[in-house]
């Protein structure tokens, strides 16, 4: 599982080309995924992702989480 807490979305990071471009912190993004698969192989030459870094293809992958606040 992989997860992040920031205080800015995806889209306001990738639009702000210097951290004083960010607006003011209103917010918390939570982002969970179960799992990431490689984005490339053992080369930048065009070399797949060794099998043991891929997720199954065609299997239904689930998982749950429960968040409280304190």
């Amino acid at each position: 599982m992989s997860f992040s807490a920031l205080p800015y979305s995806p889209h306001e990071i990738e639009c702000a080309e210097h951290s004083y471009d960010l607006p003011r912190i209103h917010h918390t993004y939570i982002r969970c995924a179960l799992g990431q698969m490689g984005i490339g192989g053992d080369d930048s030459w065009g070399a797949k992702t060794q099998e043991e870094f891929l997720l199954p293809a065609g299997e239904i992958m689930k998982f749950e989480f429960i968040m409280k606040g304190i």
